[in-house]
């Protein structure tokens, strides 16, 4: 529907002689400008959401450590409030400063294309760090796990639990790092990237009237 609308809009402009790159600043700071439908609206909203998410996930990990007296727990407790401060001083503000940018004076064409590009940077490095964190995750948890059997076991059997205990992270590992990756992927996509993807269709849609 949208598309038909700047389809009919490139008619008029060209019936009224305006030139391409006039119609292109024009829809385009039209499309930015369509309050709460607009692709950067909806962005926005899921930012906002996806930082409060964050910052309850950080209140819930800070009031778990008044319910549990297990070290290990404790310490993946931290663990997890620690990447909650980084991601919302990091990943988060640097989001939020992308799509609260507004267009100014310019080439609207190229604000798009260059905002699009940058939070799709963006993403992508969230993915990986989010996949960089399960290793140190599964450490904290293996390290813990491994003390209890130093506690409790001796001799060969001390030695065969470790290596079962290896074993099995090593299979959380990697099946952690392959579902995450792809659950951080899609639900990423489903927050920006479908978003992303529609602004990338409205400058092709643009060009392919150009040519």
């Amino acid at each position: 529907m949208e598309l038909d609308d700047l389809r009919r809009n490139w008619k008029l402009a060209a019936t009224a002689g305006n030139s391409a790159d006039s119609f292109d600043s024009t829809a385009l700071t039209k499309l930015l400008a369509q309050g709460d439908a607009s692709p950067n609206s909806k962005m926005r909203r899921n930012a906002r959401l996806e930082t409060s998410f964050t910052v309850l996930c950080l209140l819930a990990s800070l009031a778990g450590l008044f319910f549990v007296e297990d070290t290990g727990r404790r310490v993946m407790l931290l663990w997890i409030m620690l990447l909650c401060v980084v991601s919302l001083l990091s990943y988060h503000r640097r989001m939020t400063g992308l799509l609260e940018t507004e267009y100014a004076d310019g080439n609207v064409r190229e604000y798009v294309t260059q905002q699009v590009a940058n939070i799709r940077r963006l993403i992508e490095q969230s993915v990986q760090s989010v996949l960089r964190t399960v290793p140190v995750s599964l450490g904290i948890g293996m390290f813990f796990s491994g003390s209890r059997l130093l506690t409790n076991y001796s001799g060969r059997l001390l030695w065969t639990q470790l290596a079962l205990l290896v074993a099995g992270y090593g299979v959380i590992w990697a099946l952690t790092h392959f579902l995450l990756g792809r659950l951080a992927r899609a639900t990423l996509q489903d927050l920006y990237g479908q978003h992303l993807d529609r602004l990338e269709g409205y400058l092709r849609e643009l060009q392919d009237q150009e040519a």
